[in-house]
């Protein structure tokens, strides 16, 4: 089932949905209105029509007809419960990272909560918001996990089939008690809970540890950093990540790649910085969920090193492919020819599957002609060659003008950054309000006429204000009353300069 039909057939059901980032647990859209109003067919079609491959979300709580899941995050309640899924009589999902997801309706408004036994954390049950917070959602099949590459899918029962039942809250607690001999309710913490300090592990020390990642040449810096600091999702070199969890799950294939067993992996979880927000909190399952995650980037790294073995031509071999795009994709190659000189060829998506324009791209980069292998020539053949490549991929920090909205994101930074060059209230602000066009700015912000700002890049591209708005939001600005000159007051938007000037 694709997506546009699965994400019909839950609203359907009832639920409130909304298309996520593809291969992401992130919106695609602003979701807040659809957790008080439900969208209509006729939105729910447009949006997959223009992101066809996006994940689907469904809304838990009261908007979706009293939805409430238990979502299991301990590896041990998940595999006992998948043993159990036709016992549970209601819809139960299995995630793409191997987690259950067990649908009720609930007659009782049920909010969002925890399921803990004694202090250890089972699960998370996604309900209404409380206070001032909405609904919680929840990714649901097909949608594909963003580190295992697997679907979300169905384990038993459907939608139309979910148990009603008169307080969700109730059951998923006796449900919680029957397989650890206790459970209860507990509000979710406001605040992070400091990261426990761990004994040593039996067999590897802190120091035998740290040699290991000293003498492994083949630690990228940012994967260094990122250990040795922690890092944070959305920010900095992980601009692109949105959760830690993918931090992590980057940090331990990387790991795996340069040949680290899981015991050494998880030694740095439990010395270093990088373990303090899953593997050290003492509210988590820290060991069960850095099992997932070995789980996963084993799998990916062995899939990627068997496709390694055998991708390669008559005089070439390629070594490691890198995703450096992700709108428009595009991959760095990276592969030897036969005097085993490293060479390097840029390939869009196009090309990765045409035998021709791989050839062509590739032989820019090499001295002769590059021969591909019997086994690898012909439409059907080169198509599982590519996909060789495909599993091969791994995703680096992509460069910010590589997507579309960060290409979008450079040209207003490159548009402000020109006014900035040609104003002369830098420094110096006006007196009145026909001194400057654009901006002006100060030694911290510049203050951005928007309109105006629109209507010089509308000379050159298609710049809907929104867009620029989310651009400037982007870069820190916010929407001020300033005052300067003879207290003159105007809206404009103030942005840090470091931001534009970086």
């Amino acid at each position: 089932m694709d997506s546009l039909t699965a994400a019909l057939a839950y609203h359907d059901e009832g639920f409130s949905v909304f298309p996520l980032t593809p291969k992401s647990k992130r919106p695609l859209i602003k979701w807040g209105r659809y957790q008080k109003e439900k969208a209509d067919k006729a939105t729910i079609a447009s949006w997959w029509s223009d992101y066809p491959d996006a994940g689907v979300a469904i809304i838990a709580g009261q908007i979706s007809g009293g939805l409430a899941v238990l979502d299991v995050d301990h590896f041990e309640f998940s595999k006992w419960l998948e043993a159990r899924a036709d016992a549970l009589n209601t819809w139960v999902v299995k995630t793409g990272s191997g987690k259950i997801h067990i649908y009720l309706r609930s007659k009782e408004k049920c909010v969002t909560t925890e399921l803990k036994s004694e202090e250890e954390f089972l699960a998370d049950i996604r309900g209404d918001g409380q206070g001032l917070s909405g609904p919680s959602y929840l990714a649901a099949p097909p949608t594909i996990h963003p580190t295992t590459e697997r679907p979300y899918q169905t384990l038993f029962g459907s939608p139309p089939a979910i148990r009603g039942v008169e307080n969700a809250h109730f059951i998923f607690t006796e449900i919680g008690k029957k397989f650890a001999g206790s459970a209860h309710l507990t509000a979710r913490g406001n605040t992070e809970a400091a990261p426990v300090t761990l004994p040593p592990m039996v067999g590897i020390s802190r120091e035998s540890i740290t040699e290991k990642l000293a003498s492994e040449r083949g630690i990228t810096g940012k994967i260094r950093r990122a250990i040795d600091r922690d890092a944070t999702a959305g920010t900095g070199e992980w601009t692109r990540v949105h959760t830690h969890s993918e931090i992590d799950y980057a940090v331990t294939s990387a790991l795996l790649e340069c040949d680290l067993g899981p015991e050494e992996v998880q030694a740095v979880f439990h010395y270093f910085p990088i373990g303090a927000n899953h593997y050290r909190d003492a509210s988590r399952p820290g060991q069960d969920y850095l099992v997932r995650t070995l789980g996963a980037a084993m799998e990916k790294v062995e899939r990627s090193r068997e496709a390694a073995r055998i991708a390669e031509g008559e005089n070439f071999k390629v070594q490691r492919v890198v995703k450096v795009a992700w709108d428009e994709p595009k991959y760095d190659v990276h592969f030897t020819d036969e005097s085993g000189q490293e060479r390097k060829v840029t390939i869009d998506h196009d090309d990765l599957f045409s035998e021709l324009g791989f050839r062509k791209k590739l032989a820019r980069g090499m001295s002769v002609l590059p021969k591909m292998k019997v086994e690898h020539t012909g439409r059907k053949k080169f198509e599982a060659f590519s996909d060789l490549l495909l599993q091969m991929a791994s995703v680096e920090e992509i460069p910010e003008d590589a997507t579309t909205a960060g290409h979008f994101r450079t040209e207003v930074r490159n548009e402000i950054r020109r006014a900035i060059k040609s104003s002369r209230n830098i420094g110096t602000p006006p007196e009145a309000k026909e001194e400057f066009d654009i901006l002006w700015g100060d030694d911290d912000y510049v203050y951005v006429r928007g309109n105006r700002l629109v209507n010089e890049m509308s000379k050159v591209m298609r710049a809907d204000p929104p867009v620029v708005w989310d651009a400037i939001k982007h870069f820190g600005g916010e929407w001020r009353s300033v005052t300067y000159g003879e207290k003159i007051e105007e809206g404009l938007w103030a942005i840090p300069r470091k931001t534009i000037e970086e």
